[in-house]
């Protein structure tokens, strides 16, 4: 699901639980910027684990100039992996 900060995909992995990976491109800015965005990925992951459905392989790609905060990517992702476990039944 694609929105104004994160691209968010996911596909089924058939383990018990969930996978994330941050993809940050050079396009994103320096290494500090690309490094702080998939450290905010991950944690806003660690916190919210139990929340999102599991047995899916997350891929968030942040958009190029996007304001990035812990609350918004954890909201986007959870908003997004909502509709996407809604479409496809996935498991919790």
């Amino acid at each position: 699901m694609a929105g104004e900060t994160l691209l968010v995909r996911a596909l089924p992995n058939g383990l018990p639980h969930s996978r994330i990976l941050p993809v940050c491109s050079r396009r994103l800015g320096m290494a500090v910027i690309r490094n702080r965005a998939k450290r905010l990925i991950r944690e806003a992951y660690r916190l919210n684990r139990h929340r999102w459905p599991s047995g899916l392989d997350i891929a968030v790609v942040p958009r190029p100039g996007a304001r990035l905060s812990l609350e918004g990517v954890a909201s986007h992702i959870g908003e997004a992996l909502a509709r996407i476990a809604g479409r496809s039944g996935g498991t919790r």
